[in-house]
């Protein structure tokens, strides 16, 4: 055994904590002693000792989110989303833990469950809790008495609830359900009816509105009383307005038509009113404000709505906060100085204030909109928030991430009084055991100019990063167009800073955070000038002296499907979603349809030549790096992708998974992506 003097030597604080404990101990042998000593020179030894991140550790991540603080401010509920062996599935489960953070509880079941738990809502009284769950097979709803107890499962005559919202009085719900398809038509078999789809476009499945009672001593619920929207499709969460008797609704006519803000008559809830909503008066469109209206929000006193409106313009068009009379009248802007999106907003309980999240430059703060239209920034740290939440008493609740002054943190729910940001507790970590152990790989900011425009970009080095020599890079960019990166730690980028590389992240023209005149800059050239922005950033990292420019690749979606037509600069590309062609791209459901008409400002039978110039495989005689391509069965795109490659004689391969969530084949994944890159980048 080397001796002990030896070891205390290589390790001095190990050795100061050992001699405190021997004056101490003096009186003790020092036979008796060395078993002491060994475990405080172990328990620092652990301390200390940390592993690069696997593929492995996926199984081991946690994601929070939809936190959700009580109306009176004393408790916050979230999910906690985690990966389960035995099932290879993702599943959700409800946590409550008080705004101090001190207790802490799973709701409505003992034990992580192997099921999907989503979209807790408090009831307004923050007696119950309320939300959606597959733990039966379907989707139903359920209740729990946020002082403890088991859930109880509300009966709704076997419909499959989308989103729901309380009533003032805490003693009803309404909710979106898919309609019925109908009755067959004359000319359709009997054998076809299980196989026909009475919706030629995914996303366009018609839903209902309908309301049903959540009375205290009746978990068991009642009817539920379909509401009438006419022709409407509606969209997104109801609201209530406080006298009970209109719900409110985000709904539109046409698949792209515009969406207003309708409110919905409820006939007296205590009579004996159709349940098929056909004594109901039609709906009534509060807003009329061209584009997506959505997300309405009644004030406190009953008599303002705010919501959230986006004009039909190409680009990344802006979020606008607005609010309205509770009749649809004096609709104004509000917060229109500020050229950011508004997210999440909530009223004050006084009805003055809506505050809301605003992305800005990599980071996410707090901001307070006022009736006069002035806005006013709240918080001012370095980091990303999501799921915001208020409560009556102005304390907050959000998960936060964030790698600023040494502290790494990841979907860390906290809570804050939103007035006084700085005071903010952490009420659950659920990553901090897996980050304690592991090495993390730094992230630096920096700008740099692209074609007159300045361009905010992060490169993460490796852990025990070298500055004497240089090393692999792989620029890791967006699969979504317009989505912001920012200061948050994220798992795949550690996965590639933990292989010795280093890894550079970029929001290029297009991306939100930034103005809405920079936002707009996506429809101008995209994806090439997105491209070109991120290879404006390859240059000036290369200008560092930091990387070897013979060993580049890109991991990404459109982008990395984009660059193997374009460069001739990377060694490897792993196109992780693929998109071959636009037009294809936009048909694969109605969503997709909306953002490719937003972002190229026509749909595909408008200008199918724009959408033909700027597909990736427009480029298809000049493919030739070495792409490893993720697909799921059925992917035309993959399809498209790898056979053009093999045509042009590229070294190529496709990665099939399995469809849905699956941690799995998400390990499995990122095994094939770092073998690809490690052949590549040696």
């Amino acid at each position: 055994m080397e001796p002990l003097t030896e070891v205390m030597n290589r390790t001095p604080h190990a050795a100061a904590a050992s001699a405190q404990q021997l004056r101490l101990c003096e009186t003790v042998s020092v036979r008796r002693l060395i078993p002491i000593v060994l475990g405080s020179l172990m328990a620092c030894l652990s301390a200390v000792a940390r592993e690069p991140f696997t593929p492995a550790d996926i199984w081991a991540w946690r994601t929070t989110q939809d936190p959700g603080i009580s109306p009176d401010g004393r408790r916050v509920v979230f999910l906690e989303r985690w990966n389960d062996r035995a099932s290879r599935s993702v599943c959700s489960n409800l946590w409550l833990v008080s705004v101090d953070g001190r207790e802490r509880r799973q709701l409505g079941a003992p034990g992580r469950g192997a099921w999907r738990d989503r979209s807790p809502r408090w009831s307004p009284n923050s007696e119950r809790i309320a939300w959606l769950s597959d733990r039966s097979g379907k989707t139903k709803f359920y209740v729990a008495r946020a002082s403890g107890g088991d859930a109880e499962e509300l009966k709704l005559g076997g419909l499959e609830p989308k989103a729901f919202a309380w009533s003032a009085d805490s003693n009803w719900i309404a909710f979106t359900a898919r309609a019925d398809a109908g009755a067959a038509t004359p000319w359709t078999p009997d054998e076809l009816l299980s196989r026909l789809n009475p919706s030629a476009l995914a996303g366009w499945a018609k839903s209902k509105l309908l309301v049903a009672p959540v009375l205290e001593g009746r978990p068991q619920g009642g009817v539920p009383r379909e509401l009438s929207t006419g022709d409407l499709h509606a969209e997104g969460e109801p609201a209530w307005e406080l006298d009970g008797k209109t719900v409110l609704i985000s709904a539109r006519s046409a698949p792209l038509g515009d969406s207003q803000i309708y409110a919905i008559d409820v006939a007296p809830l205590a009579s004996n009113a159709a349940t098929d909503g056909s004594n109901l008066q039609s709906p009534r469109a509060l807003t009329h404000r061209p584009g997506t209206n959505f997300n309405p929000l009644p004030s406190p006193e009953g008599d303002k709505i705010a919501w959230i409106a986006v004009d039909p313009r190409p680009g990344n068009a802006l979020r606008k906060l607005c609010v309205m009379s509770a009749d649809g009248s004096r609709d104004k802007v509000l917060a229109g100085s500020l050229d950011r999106d508004a997210i999440a907003p909530h009223w004050s309980s006084d009805g003055r204030t809506v505050y809301f999240l605003a992305d800005d430059a990599g980071a996410t703060q707090v901001y307070a909109a006022r009736a006069d239209g002035t806005a006013r920034q709240v918080t001012r740290r370095h980091d990303r928030l999501t799921g915001f939440s208020l409560a009556d008493n102005g304390r907050a609740a959000a998960i936060r991430w964030s790698a600023s002054e040494g502290a790494v943190e990841v979907g860390t729910v906290v809570s804050f009084a939103v007035d006084l940001p700085g005071g903010v507790t952490a009420l659950a970590a659920p990553n901090d055991e897996l980050l304690a152990t592991r090495d993390i790989a730094p992230a630096e900011e920096f700008r740099y100019n692209s074609a007159g425009h300045s361009i905010q970009a992060w490169l993460t080095r490796p852990a025990h990063f070298d500055p004497a020599r240089t090393y692999p890079l792989v620029v890791d960019v967006e699969n979504q167009p317009g989505a912001m990166r920012g200061v948050d730690t994220r798992l795949e980028t550690q996965l590639l800073a933990a292989r010795g590389w280093l890894v550079l992240t970029v929001n290029p023209r297009g991306t939100p955070g930034y103005g809405e005149d920079f936002a707009n800059l996506l429809t101008s050239g995209y994806p090439a000038d997105a491209f070109e922005d991120v290879m404006r950033g390859l240059d000036a990292v290369l200008g560092k002296g930091l990387a070897d420019s013979k060993h580049v690749a890109m991991v990404g979606g459109l982008l990395a499907s984009w660059a193997l037509g374009h460069t001739g600069r990377l060694r490897a590309v792993v196109v992780t979603e693929p998109v071959a062609d636009l037009a294809a791209q936009a048909w694969r459901s109605l969503p997709s349809l909306r953002r490719m008409t937003a972002l190229l400002g026509a749909p595909p039978w408008e200008n199918p030549q724009l959408y033909a110039k700027q597909s990736p495989l427009s480029a298809a005689p000049d493919f030739k790096t070495p792409a490893l391509v993720i697909a799921r069965p059925g992917d035309t795109a993959a399809t498209a992708l790898r056979a053009a490659l093999t045509a042009r004689q590229v070294d190529s391969a496709v990665l099939t998974l399995n469809p849905g969530p699956n941690p799995e084949d998400r390990v499995l994944e990122w095994q094939g992506i770092l073998a690809w890159l490690d052949k590549a980048l040696k």
